[in-house]
């Protein structure tokens, strides 16, 4: 499960690289002072900002591209709520929002200075 420690970690860093895979996506985030580590992403998202909201699954490399527009932003807030979806806040108000599904595989795993936390969503 991921702890207010994980989320504080990932507070002000950087998203520094999408990884297209197929299947999955990685989005790499640091920073000047910062361990950094990544998110692998093998779910449904969402990403949201001032014009418009656009969903997409990792799954697919064509709406995997979307995520491209978190490359250079800091990340100025992170939550976890009960049905376990990572929801990151940038600092220019956008958000994206890490939606796992509910089939009792892993969705998404982050990976910080504090370990590999696989998010399973039953």
């Amino acid at each position: 499960m991921l702890t207010t420690s994980d989320l504080a970690e990932i507070i002000g860093s950087q998203i520094t690289e999408v990884k297209i895979s197929p299947g999955s996506v990685a989005l790499v985030f640091g920073g000047t002072g910062r361990a950094g580590g990544w998110i692998l992403i093998q779910c449904g998202f969402s990403t949201v900002d001032e014009k418009e909201e656009i969903c997409g699954d990792a799954e697919s490399p064509e709406s995997s591209a979307y995520l491209q527009r978190c490359v250079k932003r800091t990340i100025a807030d992170a939550n976890f709520d009960e049905r376990r979806v990572l929801t990151l806040t940038f600092e220019a108000g956008s958000m994206l929002k890490i939606i796992p599904k509910r089939d009792g595989f892993e969705s998404y795993v982050l990976h910080t200075s504090q370990g590999i936390v696989p998010i399973i969503a039953d």
